[in-house]
């Protein structure tokens, strides 16, 4: 496999899907306008649905992360292991 067929989870192309410091940094952003409290009530639920999509990709990039190091850090039998496990500190 080639080394730019290789991506962190959540680094995408420009026109995809974006990864989490990304969709971390909307969420702030979005949460400092429905703060301002200068907002209309319809800005304000259109920028909260914004929000809580932004944290749902938060939370989805979060999981893949999760999973890929529980997958790395498997024992032979397929539990997971610490890091005193591994004989690593």
């Amino acid at each position: 496999m080639a080394e730019e067929d290789i991506q962190e989870p959540g680094l995408q192309g420009e026109d995809e899907t974006p990864g989490y410091e990304e969709a971390y940094s909307q969420v702030e952003e979005l949460v400092r306008e429905l703060e301002s409290g200068e907002l209309t009530l319809k800005e304000s639920i259109q920028k909260y649905e914004q929000a809580v999509k932004a944290m749902n990709r938060c939370y989805e990039l979060l999981d893949e992360a999760q999973k890929k190091i529980e997958m790395l850090t498997r024992d032979a039998e397929g539990r997971i292991t610490s890091r005193e496990d591994l004989g690593t500190e």
